[in-house]
């Protein structure tokens, strides 16, 4: 990692759909936010979401997929946080919606150590619109 991250910064977990779209280099302004704040010290990853990309990156593509998301913060699942995504799960049902639970899991891990989520995906956007997570958005 970086530098070291102002107090006041907020961690921004990224989600496999961004960094997916970061190195097919599908958008420019993507990469420089995405740059940008690895630069600053405040991306974060969780472990499936690392799981997903090396699950999905080609062989050729290994080592450099790795030494970028090494360079970031990992956050951990704790106990605490099956805990939380049970919770959201038994709010979200009970209102007819029922996201992934890795989506839940992710979710509740990034709420519970107060960072936000980047993601391109929207099955995120029930998880927002209940706030159970902050988004992240880019400017």
């Amino acid at each position: 990692m970086t530098g070291s991250r102002e107090a006041d910064a907020m961690l921004v977990a990224v989600d496999s759909s961004v960094w997916i779209a970061y190195f097919r280099r599908a958008d420019p302004d993507l990469e420089r936010m995405l740059d940008g704040l690895i630069d600053a010290d405040l991306v974060a990853i969780l472990p499936p979401i690392r799981l997903e990309l090396i699950l999905g990156c080609r062989k050729s593509q290994r080592a450099s997929l790795l030494s970028r998301i090494d360079a970031v913060h990992p956050l951990r699942i704790r106990e605490s946080s099956w805990k939380l995504a049970e919770d959201f799960s038994i709010q979200l049902r009970d209102e007819g919606i029922t996201p992934g639970a890795v989506d839940i899991l992710i979710a509740a891990a990034v709420s519970e150590q107060q960072a936000c989520l980047w993601t391109l995906d929207k099955d995120f956007d029930p998880l927002f619109e209940a706030e159970f997570v902050h988004p992240f958005r880019p400017a």
